[in-house]
């Protein structure tokens, strides 16, 4: 049985609603048609919370029981302790649909098009998707790591797939 530590990244796989039919097809547009294995991630923070943005707002919730997979990458406790510290500040913060709006111009326009780069970062300070939260987690834990703001639950995958520690 799988007891969450604190700082591991989950990442669930696909279901088959509404929802996720909407990522599917920005990821479509993005990278073209392609497997994908997870569509949203989120942040253990003790064996039984979990923190995510959930499409509403930054949030703490019961850790789900499955559908996940965890990745546990190698930081620091002191390093995880303060970075989880931060990324719970950010609770409320309002859902990113303005960068996700300018994704889906990127995708569409083969990036000719796109909001004013300043406006979209100016928003990402105070709106999160599920993978920009774990993104300020891990930037903020100081782990070397190549995901940007725009990163999808499958970017963050290929990142840290050889620290998976649990499957369901």
């Amino acid at each position: 049985m799988y007891m969450a530590e604190p700082g591991d990244i989950l990442l669930y796989r696909k279901l088959q609603d509404l929802e996720v039919r909407e990522i599917d097809w920005v990821e479509r547009l993005k990278d073209g048609r392609q497997p994908y294995f997870y569509y949203h991630s989120s942040i253990a923070l003790d064996a039984h919370t979990e923190i995510e943005s959930d499409g509403q707002t930054v949030a703490m919730k019961p850790l789900a029981h499955d559908g996940f997979d965890a990745f546990r990458p190698p930081v620091p406790l002191d390093s995880r302790d303060a970075a989880l510290r931060f990324i719970r500040t950010l609770v409320g913060q309002h859902y990113d649909w303005v960068l996700v709006f300018d994704d889906v111009l990127r995708a569409i326009t083969h990036d000719l098009v796109h909001l004013p780069v300043s406006f979209v970062e100016s928003e990402e300070r105070h709106r999160k998707i599920c993978s920009s939260l774990v993104v300020k987690y891990l930037d903020a834990t100081g782990l070397q790591h190549t995901l940007t703001r725009n990163a999808l639950p499958e970017d963050i995958y290929l990142q840290f797939k050889d620290f998976q520690v649990y499957t369901d």
